[in-house]
């Protein structure tokens, strides 16, 4: 209504549709209109994922749905998020969703390929795939603290024009956990996975 849209798809409820994508995309958020750097939008859905990849349809729709319900839930915030910000908190959101979900390990493992790079400072172009590996810096966070530093950080991001790098950072201070601190044991938990998992406290899926 705020958006003097009216019942799209006759309801107020949020909507979801189901296209053939040929194969060329799994799925999207569809933005009707913004006002005020806020967005309403509806899903747009593979609706059919064969020949995807995905172990099976509903693994699929674990997968796809949550990742990007979960952009419009930013778009509900604002409409201004930075690369990194967008898709390492949709990307958590898969986990969050389904803690066993194989494509947010996929993409984390992004991370490791550029343990150099700045998380806020994905490589230029398209989305890249270091933007989803961002996630493994959220669910750290989230991991060490709770879920709501996420929505502080969209809630910051709603009103601010601070980088979203210090607002996440802020988020961690709020609670007495010092930058410098969260970083190390970060770095930490980093090195013990693959072989190395176990050899101290880390990530629940480190090996």
């Amino acid at each position: 209504d705020d958006h003097g849209l009216g019942d799209l798809g006759g309801s107020q409820a949020f909507d979801l549709y189901l296209v053939d994508f040929a194969g060329q995309a799994d799925g999207y958020l569809s933005v009707d209109r913004c006002s005020g750097g806020r967005c309403v939008a509806a899903l747009v859905v593979e609706k059919a994922f064969t020949g995807y990849g995905y172990p099976s349809d509903l693994v699929a729709l674990e997968t796809v749905v949550p990742h990007e319900l979960f952009h419009a839930v930013q778009a509900a915030y604002t409409d201004d998020l930075e690369t990194w910000t967008s898709e390492g908190t949709a990307t958590w959101a898969e986990r969050l969703f389904r803690p066993a979900s194989q494509d947010y390990l996929r993409l984390a493992q992004g991370w490791f390929e550029e343990p150099t790079r700045s998380s806020d400072d994905p490589p230029v172009g398209p989305v890249p795939a270091f933007a989803y590996a961002t996630a493994l810096w959220f669910d750290f966070l989230v991991t060490r603290h709770d879920p709501s530093v996420v929505s502080e950080v969209l809630e910051a991001a709603e009103t601010s024009d601070e980088p979203e790098l210090d607002l996440v950072l802020a988020a961690s201070a709020g609670r007495s956990d010092a930058v410098v601190d969260a970083w190390t044991d970060f770095s930490m938990w980093n090195l013990a996975t693959g072989d190395l998992s176990g050899a101290m406290e880390g990530y629940e899926y480190a090996e």
